[in-house]
């Protein structure tokens, strides 16, 4: 019997990244869109913030992604007196999830790097599927709870639920490592009651190229 090839459609894809600079999961983003267009799909990334004297080449190169990154929201501050950076990180984000939204463009995939809390607001419009990555937990990264005041208490509970609920959003849910997979199902338990939304393990990219003869 012939065997039957199922080919994809090419798909167009926007990449909602935090800021392209030169860190573990730029690196990883900007690989996944180059291995995303060299597969015949179209990508455009959209992020809060590009330095281009800052950056991976690829990013300013203009055979490569260097037309396909359009930044939106660095107006935005990081922070508010050196406190608050997870909620303007938010702010950023959703500023970028808002362009997206606003754009004329029709994506059939929409990929969500590092801060889940836009997905909601991505279901706002479209019948785009909604892909979220997800390097690590980010209520794990608070140190001192015990110790912090009543209101930073308070604040913090209110973002790991939102982190947890906004979690739940996507359609997809990938991670890193077999590690980093076991961390978010300890963290987000209810992951464990939920068959369709199990995280799948997709290893960073590797470019070969250097090491072809």
């Amino acid at each position: 019997k012939d065997q039957q090839h199922l080919v994809m459609s090419p798909l167009n894809v926007a990449v909602i990244h935090l800021d392209l600079g030169q860190g573990g999961a730029e690196r990883q983003t900007i690989d996944e869109a180059i291995a995303l267009k060299s597969s015949g799909h179209r990508v455009t990334i959209y992020t809060s913030h590009h330095d281009r004297t800052r950056c991976f080449n690829e990013t300013i190169d203009p055979t490569i992604l260097g037309n396909d990154i359009q930044v939106y929201g660095d107006w935005i501050p990081r922070h508010l007196y050196g406190k608050l950076h997870a909620l303007m990180s938010i702010y950023r984000m959703l500023w970028c999830s808002l362009r997206v939204l606003w754009s004329d463009e029709t994506y059939d995939v929409i990929f969500v790097d590092q801060v889940s809390a836009i997905i909601p607001v991505l279901r706002l419009k479209g019948a785009h599927k909604i892909v979220y990555y997800c390097h690590h937990p980010d209520l794990l990264l608070v140190q001192n709870k015990a110790s912090a005041s009543t209101l930073k208490r308070v604040y913090r509970h209110a973002m790991d639920w939102f982190e947890c609920m906004s979690t739940l959003c996507c359609d997809a849910l990938l991670v890193n490592s077999e590690y980093t997979k076991s961390v978010v199902l300890d963290t987000f338990p209810i992951l464990k009651q939920m068959p369709f939304l199990q995280p799948m393990v997709v290893y960073p990219a590797i470019d070969t190229s250097p090491a072809q003869p």
